[in-house]
């Protein structure tokens, strides 16, 4: 038997994924040379930049990004990483705002512009509160992965080195989003965010996707079966997740019965396709993206739904 393809790696900690890291979902054609970044951000910008993985977890905003400038890289719309937003927009207990209509001329921080929450936070303040990009003021604490992108005129940047709680806690921005950590003295910028997002599910369909995989392109002219194999094993690993009962995520409760992940393209369009949008309403993109388009070497395998 020929020896496996070895991948280096950089792939979160998601329930989804953890029985590849153990070894659970394996492959005879491919080893997994799994590096260690935490937090795992930085791997994307080296991946974009400097091609230093064979595979990784990859936001959709940014791999539409590097595919718009030629990197050569193939996306795998299999979802890692995903969830609801409503509750991602967070403001100080005392604050005055009591709703997203409180945002208009506010500064709202995120680590930067491209991010995947900030994305659909900024998408579903326009789509159902009627509140513009444009309307406030967002504040970043860097730039995006990919080269030569410059952000709106209503994006500044922060101080070096205030993280964004920082931020919020000096008065410097008046909300925060994309933040990990303790939520003590803060709270929900949208009120009851979990009832807000079941009826938005409710309306839409959509579970939103943050992070897919991305694979060097060159890697598929010596493996043309690639693709194909990467999909059985992490569907493999999707199915003994669901299986074990780790498969858990924050969703509101009304939805938590439902069968929610799936690595189906059919299921997860509609979710791609408007991330895809929103991100080019907040001039992310030089051209509007079809999520069947993002990922044409996918979809050429004729991979079952």
């Amino acid at each position: 038997m020929a020896e496996p393809l070895t991948l280096r790696c950089a792939i979160g900690k998601t329930p989804e994924v953890v029985p590849i890291r153990k070894g659970q979902a394996a492959s005879d054609r491919i080893a997994f040379d799994l590096v260690e970044v935490n937090p795992l951000p930085p791997a994307f910008r080296r991946m974009i930049r400097d091609m230093e993985f064979d595979l990784t977890e990859m936001p959709v905003v940014t791999l539409a990004q590097a595919r718009e400038r030629g990197v050569p890289i193939t996306g795998l719309p299999l979802p890692v990483t995903r969830g609801f937003h409503h509750g991602s927009l967070l403001c100080p207990e005392d604050s005055d705002i009591r709703g997203p209509a409180d945002l208009v001329g506010r500064r709202i921080a995120v680590r930067s512009f491209p991010q995947t929450t900030g994305v659909w936070v900024r998408g579903i303040l326009d789509r159902e509160y009627g509140i513009k990009p444009e309307q406030t003021r967002w504040v970043v604490q860097e730039d995006a992965h990919v080269l030569d992108y410059a952000e709106p005129e209503y994006v500044s940047y922060a101080e070096p080195g205030q993280s964004l709680l920082d931020l919020l806690k000096s008065g410097a921005v008046d909300a925060i989003t994309g933040f990990k950590g303790s939520l003590d003295g803060l709270r929900s910028v949208i009120p009851d965010a979990d009832s807000a997002a079941g009826a938005w599910f409710e309306r839409t369909g959509v579970f939103p996707v943050n992070h897919v995989l991305a694979l060097r392109s060159d890697l598929l002219e010596k493996a043309p079966w690639l693709v194909a194999e990467l999909v059985d094993v992490f569907s493999r690993s999707l199915g003994m997740a669901r299986a074990d009962g780790s498969l858990v995520t924050p969703v509101p409760a009304a939805l938590r019965d439902l069968p929610l992940h799936s690595y189906s393209f059919s299921a997860n369009r509609p979710s791609v396709q408007m991330l895809l949008d929103f991100a080019f309403d907040q001039q992310l993109f030089r051209q509007r993206w079809q999520a069947a388009d993002l990922f044409p070497e996918f979809l050429a395998q004729e991979i079952p739904d």
